[in-house]
């Protein structure tokens, strides 16, 4: 029998991509108990109704009932069920690695895996081996030339992923009547913080992004924007950018 090759970061990064969009569409279907024609809304409508009961003679109904109902609508949000369908794989795919040690494996090459992977396929790879879901980290209002204000938004949990390039998406007042040039005070996932750069072109329109800086940046914080030039009634927000589109 010949020796056996080990397996490639490409070879693997394909396989949990498709694995992740699988994710994906189950979360997708599963849903939450606030979206509509959602799994999880549906569960959702029998524990309103146990709670609802609030007369005398029905008290004890609603005791028996509601902690198992409530249960219920829980599970069904929950993906990290999902990890058990996959640690045969995850066990497998560690006797094919060179080095053995996943993380290890993934940093030497550079590759990262998705967010819905690590959440619901392999919970041992290390954030900093994951990119995150496309995240505004803030959304800027421009009130003349050089002015505007900045609405701090969300930052990568560095819990869960490491940091990503950004990118503008203009989102209103576009076209844009004048060039504006963005300068934007960033901490990246080391820890340690800088400027990244861009411009959004004169007659940019609505929904047009541009990318900062050189895309392989790790941001995971956005702290402050400065822009020189710009039309008052502009906006625009700052985003991450996925590593790969998981579809």
């Amino acid at each position: 029998m010949p020796t056996q090759r080990q397996l490639t970061v490409a070879e693997y990064i394909q396989i949990v991509d498709y694995y992740a969009a699988a994710v994906l569409d189950e979360v997708t279907a599963r849903g939450d108990e606030d979206t509509a024609d959602t799994a999880a809304y549906e569960t959702r409508q029998p524990r309103d109704l146990i709670v609802g009961l609030t007369q005398g003679d029905e008290y004890q109904i609603t005791a028996d009932f509601v902690d198992a109902v409530g249960e219920v609508v829980a599970k069904f949000e929950a993906i990290s069920d999902l990890a058990a369908l996959f640690s045969r794989f995850n066990s497998a795919i560690r006797s094919h690695l060179s080095p053995t040690d996943i993380n290890s494996w993934l940093s030497a090459d550079g590759s990262r895996v998705s967010y819905l992977w690590r959440r619901a396929g392999d919970q041992g790879i290390l954030p900093t081996n994951v990119f995150p879901p496309v995240t505004t980290l803030g959304l800027f209002d421009v009130t003349g030339a050089d002015t505007g204000t900045l609405t701090d938004s969300a930052q990568i949990n560095t819990n869960l992923h490491g940091g990503a390039a950004v990118e503008i998406e203009v989102t209103a007042g576009g076209p844009t009547a004048a060039e504006t040039v963005v300068d934007l005070s960033v901490e990246y996932e080391d820890g340690s913080t800088g400027t990244e750069s861009a411009t959004i072109p004169a007659a940019t329109a609505d929904a047009e992004t541009i990318a900062v800086g050189l895309g392989t940046e790790k941001i995971v914080d956005l702290t402050g924007i400065t822009i020189t030039g710009g039309t008052n009634g502009d906006q625009f927000r700052v985003q991450t950018i996925e590593d790969r589109t998981i579809s």
